[in-house]
């Protein structure tokens, strides 16, 4: 995976999230589980790119792209969990990841 290219990626998958929330508040409540289903596999899959994104950014040479780069996936999470308080504490633990390797 090209770093540069994770938030992008890490943006879209929180949007198809987003989208995909926004259709299940139109359906009735059988169709509605089965849409958050859906919906929780696009965060799943941003979880699973964002883990190996920060397993992987140790090894890097951390020059002001990949800074750059990392501080808007943060930006991103940090709206996500604003939004959708069910994932605060889920979403907090990227985040505190993020930092101590910024650190």
């Amino acid at each position: 995976m090209m770093v540069l290219e994770t938030y992008q990626t890490i943006k879209d998958f929180l949007n198809e999230f987003d989208e995909t929330v926004k259709k299940s508040q139109d359906k009735d409540n059988n169709k509605n589980n089965s849409i958050i289903f859906m919906a929780e596999n696009h965060l799943n899959f941003c979880l699973d790119i964002l883990d190996e994104y920060i397993n992987f950014l140790p090894e890097l040479e951390l020059n002001f792209e990949i800074l750059e780069e990392t501080l808007k996936i943060k930006e991103e999470l940090i709206k996500f969990k604003n939004k959708y308080t069910q994932y605060q504490t889920l979403i907090d633990t990227y985040i505190n990841k993020i930092d101590r390797i910024l650190k």
